[in-house]
């Protein structure tokens, strides 16, 4: 009997590398495989390369550096009517840390430039970059007020800029 399969399409690997993150691709392999399914792990390492969304059950963006979303947008936007339909069939998306902003309807940088995101979650990302005393932090206020703290010396620091959730929740979701 041929085992069901999971098809898992893991963009841009080698530019969105921000943690190294061959450990989420791992992880799903490895539950895959512990409910007795084929995972199949299809890597697309070039902006040219066409992805196949009829052929993908998960899309995996890792978190790389902000400086290539726009680029990443560039490229998903040459496939746009694919990739809405695959949205339209509720199929799943992983975007993991800085990739969130893909989907985001607008990102600001520093120098106050926007661009478009894919414009998939009602998310607008502003980077900011804030300095008390000798600390500078830059994080990613998203505009439903969560505030995205990224070192774990900022605990207190972010615990009094919470305006709706508590400071765990913005730190393990992001």
């Amino acid at each position: 009997m041929k085992k069901e399969e999971l098809n898992i399409t893991w963009l841009y690997p080698d530019v969105l590398n921000l943690h190294g993150d061959r450990g989420n691709v791992m992880a799903l392999k490895k539950v895959g495989e512990m409910l007795n399914l084929e995972v199949n792990i299809k890597r697309v390492d070039s902006y040219s390369q066409k992805i196949d969304f009829d052929n993908t059950d998960i899309i995996l963006i890792n978190p790389g550096e902000v400086k290539v979303i726009s680029k990443i947008v560039d490229v998903l936007n040459k496939q746009k009517e694919e990739l809405d339909k695959y949205v339209e069939d509720n199929k799943i998306i992983l975007a993991i840390g800085t990739s969130g902003a893909i989907l985001a309807k607008t990102v600001e940088y520093l120098d106050k430039t926007k661009i478009n995101g894919l414009g998939y979650l009602d998310m607008e990302v502003i980077r900011k970059r804030y300095c008390i005393w000798k600390w500078c932090f830059i994080y990613i206020k998203r505009r439903w007020k969560h505030w995205n703290c990224r070192k774990s010396n900022t605990i207190n620091w972010c615990k009094s800029k919470q305006r709706k959730s508590s400071w765990k929740s913005s730190l393990w979701n992001g």
